[in-house]
């Protein structure tokens, strides 16, 4: 393998890395592709773009999902929380959204 194709597959496993990370921090905060993108502002194309590798996420993007994801995996859900209703209020708050 050449120099050349050593450092292709090096950056595509960072790649891969990095969407690990990002995956693995919206999911354990519990938020969908579109949450996130409307959260920063993007679109979901480039959410998605970063959770398959497509495309690296800002480092900074990154670095705060990073935070959102320790504190979510730290914190338990207050007792007695069904997090199945908050889930329908939240989609059906999303829904509203997308038709104003």
């Amino acid at each position: 393998m050449s120099g050349r194709s050593c450092e292709v597959v090096a950056e595509e496993r960072r790649s891969f890395l990095l969407a690990d990370r990002v995956d693995a921090a919206i999911d354990a905060v519990g938020w969908t592709t579109g949450m996130l993108a409307r959260r920063l502002g993007v679109s979901e194309r480039s959410v998605y773009r970063w959770r398959t590798g497509q495309k690296d996420a800002d480092p900074r993007v990154v670095e705060w999902l990073e935070v959102w994801r320790v504190f979510a995996e730290s914190h338990e859900l207050p007792e007695g929380w069904d997090k199945r209703e908050e889930d329908d209020a939240m989609a059906s708050r999303s829904a509203q959204a997308d038709l104003r």
